[in-house]
This record gives structure tokens, sequence and C-alpha cells, in this order.
């Protein structure tokens, strides 16, 4: 099992975690990995009020070579009730994820997506204790 490592160095001036990626692999000669997945795993934290808040994100990208992501799982601190994410919004993390399904390790549930190929950073923003939000940008 990989232990996760901080996500620190990605946190921007004004909180949020900007995770920036090139869409497609580039390497030559038909060893591409194609695109890259981004995975987020939300953890289920003490109860307050009735509610379950979210603790921390587990995020991960899987089908890059890049040096920033391969192999690292990161772990983001964070108190939220919830995740915002609304099919309208044409760059939510949500309106891309194709797969949900639970870790076998942590029990919480695991969302994959692939990025569009306009998209360049996945964006994180854990400021609000009433929801995150994810995006990709």
């Amino acid at each position: 099992m990989v232990e996760p490592i901080s996500a620190e160095n990605f946190k921007q001036k004004n909180g949020e975690y900007v995770f920036p990626f090139e869409v497609l692999d580039k390497t030559p000669g038909g060893s591409s990995l194609g695109r890259i997945e981004w995975h987020i795993e939300p953890s289920k934290g003490r109860k307050v009020g009735g509610r379950y808040y979210i603790e921390k994100l587990l995020v991960w990208a899987s089908q890059t070579r890049d040096e920033r992501y391969n192999g690292k799982i990161f772990e983001i601190p964070c108190y939220s009730e919830s995740i915002y994410a609304s099919c309208l919004a044409e760059d939510s993390y949500f309106k891309y994820v194709w797969r949900m399904l639970f870790c076998g390790v942590h029990k919480n549930p695991v969302f994959s997506a692939y990025p569009g190929d306009k998209h360049k950073e996945l964006v994180i923003n854990t400021g609000s204790s009433i929801c995150l939000e994810i995006n990709f940008k």
C-alpha cells in the first residue's frame, strides 16, 4: 500500500489545491498511456450535530508518467459536510466521473474521472465547511 503524502506543495495562496497536468500522455512509439485519470477518495470523519463530516481527501492520478504524480497519493485535510457538484457546471469534476467504487483499504467511496481535452488543472477548494468544490480547469 502506498502511504499518502501531504499535498501542501500544490496549495495556493488562496487555499485552493491546484494539480496541473497534461491530458494526454505524449510518449511516442505506441507506448502512450492515453488520457490521465484522476481519483478522489473522501474520508468520513467524526459526527457533529447528526452529520458526518469529510475530514480529508485522498487524491491520485493514474495513466500518467508525470513524476509529480506517478505512484503518489496526496492527502488534503478538510472539514466539510459535502462535496458540491453541478451537472450544469461545465468544468465540475463530477461531470467527468465515469466510475465510483469502494476503497478496499479504507472502505470509502472512490470517484474516478477523465478530464476533457481542454483541461489543464484539477482544482480543489476546501475553504467551506458546507461543501467542497472540485473542478477541472
